[in-house]
């Protein structure tokens, strides 16, 4: 066990776009990081323990940005977020120590309940769509499939409601699920992945610690933290059970320093091929 708790490493910092950010490093951070494909933004459950009262503060502006990166040796970006407006950072006393308690969600509320109006006349393709949708929404874009750039709707494409019910409705057409990851936006294909490189997980190198093959062919495993796991990327399993490629599905990202337990990432993911 003690090589799985060796090395540990979390920075949190949190700040307004285009500032120097507020970094803390040698405190004791607990993080519960949930990442999903259901068309809601991800969300982060981030405490840390003996914060100062400005660190509230600072989380508690309008258009606060908080990041959190963590891992073995050299931490990896896990999540960046908004808090929740009014209620996403709280400040209190625990057993003597002060806690800040940070609820944030991934592209904050602009994705959460903002109202999408799209009109795009004559011939549009989905990259177009996406596009602007991202303008409207003030967030970059992420990786997208090729295969939008080619969708061609012929009379345009007009709609308008929450974010989610909109690009639910274009995924439908194009076969994509629509998401926000790391601030960003962008689309997974229902039969295809992100494109990005994949991560291995293994039994021999360590960094995989449980895995369990259903029937129906999900994969539900559990290893050390591997930030780079994200919902709609390829990852490369080597165990007794399985060994090839899936596709990750739910993921989450856990870590408590003050435990005698390892960071970790858990999720299920299905089976390519």
């Amino acid at each position: 066990m003690s090589e799985r708790l060796h090395g540990r490493k979390v920075v949190f910092d949190v700040g307004q776009p285009g500032e120097l950010a507020t970094s803390i490093t040698g405190l004791p951070i607990v993080f519960d990081i949930a990442f999903k494909l259901d068309g809601k933004p991800n969300a982060g459950q981030i405490a840390i323990k003996g914060a100062a009262r400005d660190l509230y503060g600072a989380a508690q502006r309008k258009g606060a940005v908080v990041r959190l990166l963590a891992g073995y040796t050299t931490p990896k970006l896990i999540f960046v977020g908004n808090p929740i407006p009014k209620v996403g950072a709280r400040y209190y006393h625990d057993g003597g120590s002060r806690t800040l308690d940070i609820q944030a969600l991934d592209a904050g509320n602009r994705y959460a309940v903002s109202y999408l109006d799209l009109s795009l006349d004559g011939p549009t393709t989905g990259l177009e769509i996406m596009r602007a949708a991202a303008t409207q929404l003030a967030i970059p874009l992420g990786p997208l499939p090729a295969e939008l750039a080619t969708l061609t709707f012929g009379n345009g494409f007009h709609a308008s409601g929450k974010v989610d019910r909109v690009l639910d409705r274009l995924g439908l057409m194009a076969g994509f699920a629509a998401t926000t990851r790391d601030g960003a936006l962008l689309a997974i294909p229902n039969d295809g992945d992100s494109g990005e490189v994949a991560p291995v997980l293994s039994t021999e190198s360590g960094n995989l610690l449980n895995l369990q093959l259903q029937k129906d062919g999900t994969i539900e495993y559990r290893a050390l933290l591997d930030g780079s796991i994200r919902p709609g990327r390829r990852v490369v399993f080597e165990h007794p059970d399985f060994s090839g490629v899936a596709k990750a599905r739910d993921t989450r990202f856990y870590g408590d320093p003050g435990w005698d337990t390892p960071f970790y990432t858990e999720g299920t993911a299905r089976r390519v091929g």
